[in-house]
């Protein structure tokens, strides 16, 4: 019995997506032109939302002297403050999924995420950054679907780029 099969040495072309890049003083961010810019009443705080994937990014920063020694401290106070509001806006209903706080690869300071489900709601997965001058907070908060999510996630956060530290 001969098996026989094929398979091609280029891959197939992706459609090209324009992204449009937003530029700050802490953070650089490309985004597909579905994600609109939303004016903000806190300072220090942009929003974008897309109609298209029914979901926002929220990303903020607060700038503090933190000492070295501190900085497990915060963090760990930061992640816990930010879960508490999804609570006060979800009593009783937010699960988390993942969270944790480690050092960043680039040696920079902490790197700190979650992923918390209000089942049949809302996902908010966050990523931040708690550096010796500032903490870094970039959020999604979509549907409640965690496959599409994580891949809403992974396709906004590989071209957000924070300007550390």
């Amino acid at each position: 019995m001969a098996v026989n099969y094929s398979f091609s040495f280029t891959s197939p072309a992706k459609p090209v997506q324009k992204l449009i890049e937003y530029s700050y003083n802490e953070f650089l961010i490309d985004l597909p032109v579905h994600w609109k810019p939303v004016p903000s009443t806190e300072s220090n705080t942009i929003t974008f939302q897309s109609g298209i994937e029914d979901a926002s990014i929220i990303i903020s920063a607060d700038f503090y002297d933190i000492p070295p020694s501190k900085a497990q401290a915060v963090a760990e106070r930061c992640v816990e403050s930010r879960l508490s509001v999804h609570e006060q806006q979800f009593p009783a209903r937010v699960e988390v999924i993942q969270r944790s706080i480690h050092a960043h690869s680039g040696g920079v300071g902490l790197e700190l995420s979650y992923a918390a489900a209000v089942p049949g709601d809302h996902m908010f997965v966050y990523l931040g950054y708690v550096t010796p001058r500032k903490i870094l907070n970039f959020t999604l908060v979509c549907g409640p679907d965690r496959s599409k999510a994580s891949t809403l996630f992974n396709a906004t956060i590989q071209h957000f780029r924070p300007k550390l530290p």
